[in-house]
């Protein structure tokens, strides 16, 4: 099996949630639709609201981060 995480370790990230959340493997849904279901539980991170608006900030700001902005 492999690691479904190496898509998005190439892309840029700034830590802002302190613990990576588990990726799982849908089973079920997987067999029904025949293919490779897999779902990032960003519920997991322990803010009371998710993770997603969090995850996805971790991506823009480590893209502006890897540019070297200069300061104004």
């Amino acid at each position: 099996m492999h690691d479904p995480l190496h898509l998005v370790s190439k892309f840029p990230q700034a830590a802002l949630l302190p613990n990576p959340t588990p990726v799982e493997r849908l089973d079920r849904l997987s067999d029904k639709l025949g293919i490779d279901l897999w779902m990032k539980r960003d519920d997991l991170t322990g803010l009371s609201f998710g993770g997603n608006k969090t995850r996805q900030l971790e991506f823009y700001i480590g893209a502006a981060l890897a540019q070297k902005p200069t300061p104004f």
